[in-house]
């Protein structure tokens, strides 16, 4: 694995002895993170991926292009990788003047305060996610919200949207299931300010996390920043849960079946109508983690993800 401007990769021999450079994009947004590095791979795998978005590029870039699907945040060496296609990205956007002066300037100050105080996130080993087992049939929703004067976003929702969707829903599944609810906002000093009433009364570390994910069986996500697809949607199918989810943004290989491997709501209230639909049929939630078991072990765990990548991409370069 080799670093290039901002973009992690893989060189990749065939048994044929052809070498392949595979070059992976881990940034929440659309854009690419590097032309460079686009240009220089034989495959450009990219987690973000909206073809509509890039509809302007060249054939010949578009033709790299493949979706990464689900996303793990399950190492320190994960986020390196969309830390360093950050900061590519803005610095290119900054060179181009094409950049808002605004992001360029707190991704930078980030960039500043993280080198100098060197922290490092904790991270939730996949193994401890796929051990995961039983629970009970309730409904385990936590999500954060982002102060607008700090945060924005550029593909979907605005950041306004984004936590009105996230507050709807804690309020809505609050009132609508009672004690079958378990979560809330995290703590933040925007939350406290903006939603004190629906900051979950539970922890938000990880431990806290973990356990209230191994307590409940219905899991919900929804649209990140950006639209990206968060990383806890491959966590809740690694943890074999009963996964409700917002339509996706962007496009993912091998597109579990709504109903089947998850179930999918296009608005809050319809996410309301599936939780208390699968609280109501015990033999639905089992049969949804049954299929998303099978799902995970087959498409979705990262070895999995890689392989059919590797395999889908690698014959269709032999084969021209």
């Amino acid at each position: 694995m080799q670093d290039l401007t901002g973009a992690s990769f893989l060189r990749c021999e065939l048994h044929s002895g052809e070498i392949l450079d595979i070059c992976f994009d881990m940034g929440d947004w659309p854009e690419i993170a590097s032309i460079a590095a686009l240009d220089a791979c034989d495959i450009y795998v990219k987690r973000s991926l909206s073809y509509q978005h890039l509809s302007t590029l060249p054939e010949q870039y578009k033709a790299k292009i493949v979706p990464y699907g689900f996303y793990f945040a399950c190492s320190q060496e994960s986020l390196g990788m969309e830390f360093k296609a950050a900061r590519a990205y803005w610095l290119d956007r900054l060179a181009s003047g094409a950049s808002n002066g605004y992001m360029a300037s707190i991704f930078l100050a980030r960039w500043i305060a993280r080198a100098l105080f060197k922290r490092k996130p904790l991270f939730i080993p996949l193994s401890s996610l796929e051990a995961i087992n039983g629970g009970e049939n309730t409904v385990f929703y936590h999500a954060r919200i982002w102060n607008p004067v700090h945060h924005r976003t550029h593909a979907s929702k605005t950041i306004e949207a984004l936590n009105n969707t996230r507050m709807n829903l804690v309020r809505t599944l609050k009132e609508g299931l009672g004690e079958k609810f378990i979560g809330g906002i995290t703590p933040s000093e925007y939350a406290s300010r903006i939603c004190p009433e629906l900051i979950t009364p539970h922890g938000s570390d990880s431990a806290s996390y973990m356990k209230l994910l191994s307590q409940s069986k219905i899991v919900i996500t929804e649209e990140g920043l950006h639209g990206s697809t968060g990383s806890r949607l491959g966590e809740y199918f690694a943890a074999n849960r009963c996964v409700v989810s917002e339509a996706l943004y962007y496009e993912v290989p091998n597109q579990p079946i709504n109903g089947k491997h998850w179930h999918v709501y296009n608005s809050v209230s319809e996410c309301l109508e599936i939780c208390q639909r699968l609280i109501e049929d015990p033999i639905l939630i089992e049969e949804t983690i049954q299929n998303i078991s099978s799902f995970y072990n087959e498409y979705s765990s990262p070895q999995r993800t890689i392989f059919h990548l590797l395999e889908d991409k690698v014959s269709k370069e032999q084969s021209k």
